[in-house]
């Protein structure tokens, strides 16, 4: 049983969310953008992120008043009777919505030249290059989303791209996509592993066994960085017969 190779179903299709709900404005700095929350729906988090300086101010000397504490490291939500009363303007307008800012560098323009900008969905496949500086060789994984691959279906491209977007001289060594399995060198053996999950600011996958059928849960993670991940993809066919991925 323990010679058994198993095979998974790739997750390839272009399909589902393409991007979160919500709808971004961009400020002047880059990376940096604003959303606007209901006051039921603000974290202790946010408070500290509205904005407009005299509005946080309000919303801060409203939670005061219940002894409310705010910041990252505050513990519990806001309650709902903090908003039972209207929050009132010094010109008697209510606050209904604040502006929140939001720090994310994948948040990207809804299309060209719209000023709506959205949090792209989950990522449809990773392409991973590589290419020496100063005499090293470092890898570096490009994160496709399900929107991009949108996209280029509409435009009639590849959706895998075999060319680094801002490499020239980088070498395209594979994609990995949702349950496409790989063997990688783990502590000097190598072990069939399948790909589960990335975390592009990170330049992070997460692996688990081929033979780990738990939940995704409760299975046991490897996580390994883009720039040290040694390992080649393969194909697993019904009958566990192991073949080389030529892409």
């Amino acid at each position: 049983m323990e010679k058994i190779n198993v095979s998974h179903r790739v997750q390839r299709r272009v399909s589902g969310a393409l991007h979160e709900e919500t709808i971004y404005g961009k400020t002047k700095k880059p990376g940096e953008f604003v959303v606007r929350k209901p006051l039921e729906s603000l974290t202790p988090a946010m408070v500290e992120e509205i904005r407009d300086p005299a509005i946080r101010k309000l919303v801060m000397d409203r939670l005061s008043q219940f002894n409310v504490a705010v910041g990252r490291k505050a513990k519990g939500g806001i309650p709902k009777e903090v908003w039972k009363d209207p929050l009132l303007m010094p010109s008697g307008v209510p606050v209904k919505k604040v502006r929140v800012i939001k720090r994310d560098e994948t948040i990207r323009e809804l299309r060209d030249g719209d000023p709506a900008y959205v949090k792209p969905g989950s990522t449809h496949h990773v392409c991973i290059f590589e290419y020496v500086e100063k005499g090293k060789a470092k890898r570096e994984a490009v994160f496709v989303t399900m929107l991009e691959a949108m996209e280029r279906v509409k435009r009639r491209q590849p959706i895998v791209q075999k060319s680094h977007p801002k490499r020239r001289d980088a070498k395209f060594l594979m994609s990995i996509s949702a349950g496409e399995t790989v063997i990688a060198d783990r502590d000097g053996k190598n072990r069939l592993l399948v790909f589960r999950t990335s975390a592009a600011t990170e330049q992070k996958f997460t692996f688990t066994e081929h033979s780990d059928a738990r939940r995704s849960a409760d299975a046991k993670k490897i996580n390994v960085s883009a720039n040290v991940l040694t390992a080649r993809k393969v194909t697993v066919d019904p009958l566990g017969r192991i073949r080389w991925a030529h892409d």
